[in-house]
């Protein structure tokens, strides 16, 4: 019987986990816009929903054109403040941002955003 009790313990605690894992996201405060000049910087800025304590960030820029990736992480914030973050981008490009978001000190990821894409080129003299 206590074993049964335990198991069915278990499954209510994961269970509720994962619920409160699925329901936390991001929310762009401030997306890319969809053009700009090499060396314009691109600022964007995020916010969790529903996520409590610090948290850290971590930002990937795509280039579509060479298919590279770049990490930029950020170090541990408070969960109420929007947190902004800069590019700068040097070479001519289609490229796209994803966001992740994880509690401080984890090492998982809770959950993501992508931007769409944008298109990085020479400014004509």
């Amino acid at each position: 019987m206590k074993r049964i009790v335990y198991f069915l313990l278990l499954i209510f605690l994961f269970s509720n986990t994962i619920y409160a894992q699925s329901s936390i996201s991001l929310t762009f405060l401030k997306k890319p816009k969809s053009e700009y000049y090499i060396n314009e910087p691109v600022y964007i800025s995020v916010k969790p929903n529903k996520m409590t304590g610090n948290v850290e960030y971590r930002f990937v820029l795509y280039d579509l054109t060479t298919k590279k990736s770049t990490s930029y992480f950020s170090k541990r914030v408070s969960y109420r403040n929007a947190y902004n973050f800069k590019f700068n981008i040097k070479n001519e490009g289609k490229y796209y941002i994803i966001v992740y978001v994880k509690r401080s000190g984890a090492k998982n990821y809770l959950a993501s955003l992508k931007s769409s894409v944008f298109t990085v080129k020479r400014k004509l003299s």
